[in-house]
């Protein structure tokens, strides 16, 4: 039986994450299903805005000074985010030869957004070669969090075009959130972090 890879708390940026790393117990069970799977070889990890993103963003837009119903919530953000996220995780089975990772497929009860945050931080940093960032990635603070995550461990992040996410691309894509962000009221913490740290931490 080979021991599942020793538990630790998120590393390194964002400083967000470790304020709220997730409960161990089910977060070590689920690291370790993980490490079982992936193992050393790692996986291309799809990060994908799911409660957030542009969709709230211009729902917000069309709604000035109001927030979706949680009936308009799942129909017109969740579940689109889900569905586009999905489509490039299968695009990207279909063609790599690393599986890839979605994280529209784990639902844990109790968690919140921070829990969910910390622990694909820590998947990122433990077991993604390569990390490809949906589209709207730049209005979702997971997203930004995963990206940071996967730039401090060197790995190239692309678009889902195939595209790399540089700093100049990536200032220009969280420059816009921002604003939009700000405009309608929505938190931009992650955004702004980024964009003073420099878009992104550098891969070394």
């Amino acid at each position: 039986m080979v021991d599942p890879a020793p538990v630790e708390r998120p590393a390194g940026p964002p400083e967000a994450v470790a304020e709220r790393a997730p409960e161990e117990g089910i977060a070590t069970l689920l690291r370790s299903a993980y490490h079982s799977v992936l193992g050393a070889a790692g996986a291309v990890y799809v990060s994908m805005p799911i409660t957030t993103g542009e969709r709230l963003v211009a729902w917000c837009e069309a709604h000035p000074g109001a927030r979706p119903s949680p009936d308009e919530h799942r129909a017109e953000v969740m579940d689109p985010n889900v569905a586009a996220g999905r489509a490039v995780a299968d695009r990207i089975r279909a063609t790599s030869a690393l599986p890839a990772v979605d994280p529209s497929g784990l639902s844990v009860p109790g968690w919140g957004q921070p829990e969910y945050n910390g622990f694909w931080h820590d998947i990122v940093r433990r077991h993604a070669r390569e990390v490809v960032v949906v589209d709207g990635w730049e209005y979702s603070t997971g997203c930004c969090i995963e990206l940071s995550a996967a730039r401090a461990q060197g790995l190239i992040v692309r678009d889902e075009g195939g595209q790399e996410i540089d700093d100049d691309r990536a200032r220009t894509f969280l420059t816009r959130a921002v604003e939009r962000l700000t405009a309608v009221g929505l938190p931009c913490d992650e955004q702004q972090r980024m964009l003073d740290a420099g878009s992104a931490a550098p891969r070394p």
